[in-house]
């Protein structure tokens, strides 16, 4: 069993096993003794309770939020004074004359921490740290409060900087008023919070990236000639340590051989200028930023010259792009088959283009002298070469005329759509022309096949040909109205009786008279016949009950 001092504070101890940090600092880690709980690293007076309070508690209370789940819960109860149990306190040495709890590297700047604090009846906060050298105290350092903290609070507590450590411990109390009698003796059931108690400036480090040829001397005089992560340890500004990752890259130096030819000089990558050819050697940065030597196989060429003569319509462009308007001579340089200067004379002769104007007029179409056919008037330009062999351009002034042979036919009246122009009415079966017919329309004098001839400007051509019958029906003596169509047609015909007879009978002949078909219908008024015979004229006689008709009919 852990004994301790006669003195009526009870302590919490903190016994820290890693050199410049405060274990379990933000209490996250707890060991289990039964009936109660105790956190890692710390020695509590929990184990002197005989009932069920327990002074020093675990507790989801915590700060701040994003970092852990507990913080230490330390109450008092002085209703079980003058038992330890009956006070809450933390100390992080062994129970009676101070000593150190745990080692230090070097002297931090301060230790900073969080707290909450509920006092009863004038109880004090009270937060110590004791630093040591050689076992001997040499700083008491404290943080006291009276105030209510009912929030997360940050605290910090000031090392002096001419204070030299190398060991220390912690104490976490609530209290009566420092200076009275029973200044170590809580006066109320007061509660306090702790949690993420840390030290700065214990122990730095920091991570760099070096890049070097063939070797490196790292800041703790090593020397490294291969890559790697490297680490080296030197004092901080504090006389702590300092640990540096290196990430260290050992870069190699290069060699390289190219074969080169220019013109006249060339200019080494070193800015070296040679003007002969040899081997020759430079030294320049590589990617790495190492030497690269450079072996060069060095072909120094010459230019060249010659003449030429040209002779160009209009203008003429020389081999080095230029472009010339005028004769004369002329100079172009461009490179020549070792890639050098050619500088080439060019006896040059600038030859002219021609042009004119023309007018034409034609039928319906008119091929122009380059070969493009117009079906348009207006203006068109066409380019051939001329005597020259340059561009001869010429305008056209262009009149197309296109004849309208489009004939309306309107109760065997034939008239022309075509305006301003002379006209020639023919018989197509014979394409004599009608004498006299040589107006717009014609009323044909007798039944046959027509067209007209149309002149203008020059232009001749005719119309297509129109099947005329001035008389259609023949004979009819059928009381009411009979109707025969269409006429013309292409062969097929429907008949219309006006109304129902019971005989009937259809005969078609030829204009020649031959009968070619014969159909007999009962008890009917519209009827479906067809000619069957070639493009012509036809006559169709209808027999029905008592009655008789004959129509004239052009088959197409």
């Amino acid at each position: 069993m852990r004994k301790f001092s006669t003195t009526t504070l009870l302590f919490i101890v903190l016994i820290i096993k890693t050199i410049g940090q405060i274990p379990n600092n933000s209490f996250e880690n707890w060991n289990s003794f039964g009936a109660y709980e105790e956190p890692n690293d710390w020695a509590t007076t929990n184990f002197t309770s005989t009932g069920t309070f327990y002074p020093a508690t675990k507790s989801t209370d915590h700060y701040p939020e994003g970092l852990g789940s507990y913080s230490l819960r330390v109450e008092n109860n002085i209703s079980l004074l003058p038992n330890y149990v009956g006070a809450g306190g933390v100390i992080s040495a062994p129970f009676g004359s101070p000593h150190p709890a745990f080692p230090l590297r070097c002297t931090p700047d301060y230790m900073s921490g969080y707290y909450k604090f509920y006092p009863i009846n004038g109880d004090t906060l009270h937060i110590r740290l004791t630093l040591f050298n050689l076992g001997t105290p040499v700083a008491f350092l404290d943080f006291n409060t009276t105030e209510a903290q009912t929030t997360w609070k940050y605290f910090t507590l000031a090392i002096p900087n001419n204070i030299d450590a190398d060991s220390g411990h912690i104490v976490f109390a609530s209290y009566n008023a420092i200076g009275s009698i029973d200044k170590y003796k809580p006066y109320g059931n007061s509660v306090a919070f702790f949690d993420n108690f840390n030290f700065n400036k214990i122990i730095s480090s920091s991570t760099i990236t070096k890049s070097v040829c063939g070797s490196y001397t790292a800041p703790d005089g090593a020397v490294y000639t291969t890559s790697g992560i490297k680490t080296a340890v030197i004092p901080n500004s504090k006389g702590c340590d300092s640990t540096i990752t290196i990430n260290l890259t050992i870069k190699n130096s290069t060699s390289s051989t190219i074969t080169r030819s220019a013109c006249g000089s060339y200019t080494a990558p070193d800015g070296v200028v040679y003007t002969t050819s040899g081997i020759k050697t430079a030294i320049i940065p590589n990617s790495k930023g190492c030497d690269s030597t450079i072996t060069i196989n060095l072909t120094i060429k010459n230019s060249t010259s010659s003449t030429i003569t040209k002779s160009a319509c209009g203008s003429y462009t020389a081999p080095d792009g230029v472009v010339y308007t005028t004769s004369g001579i002329k100079t172009a340089v461009i490179p020549n088959s070792k890639g050098c200067d050619s500088t080439i004379t060019i006896n040059l002769t600038i030859k002219n283009s021609t042009s004119s104007t023309i007018t034409k007029s034609a039928c319906g179409s008119y091929t122009a002298p380059d070969g493009v056919v117009y079906t348009t008037s207006g203006i068109k330009t066409v380019v051939i070469p001329n005597s020259k062999g340059c561009d001869s351009t010429i305008t056209i002034n262009l009149t197309i005329t296109n004849l309208d042979i489009s004939v309306n036919l309107i109760s065997n009246i034939l008239t022309s759509n075509a305006f301003q122009t002379d006209y020639q009415w023919i018989d197509c079966n014979n394409s004599a022309p009608l004498s006299g017919q040589t107006n717009q329309s014609l009323s044909p004098p007798y039944n046959g096949s027509f067209a007209v001839i149309i002149s203008q400007n020059g232009c001749i051509d005719t119309s297509s040909c129109y099947d005329i019958i001035i008389t259609k029906v023949i004979d009819n003596n059928f009381d009411n109205s009979i109707c025969v169509y269409p006429n013309p047609t292409l062969g097929e015909l429907s008949i219309d009786l006006g109304f129902v007879f019971h005989e009937i009978i259809v005969l078609i002949n030829e204009n020649n008279g031959r009968l070619i078909s014969l159909m007999k219908y009962k008890d009917a008024q519209l009827l479906n016949s067809y000619i069957n015979g070639s493009s012509g004229l036809y006559s169709i006689t209808i027999l029905a009950d008592n009655e008789n008709a004959t129509f004239r009919v052009i088959k197409n």
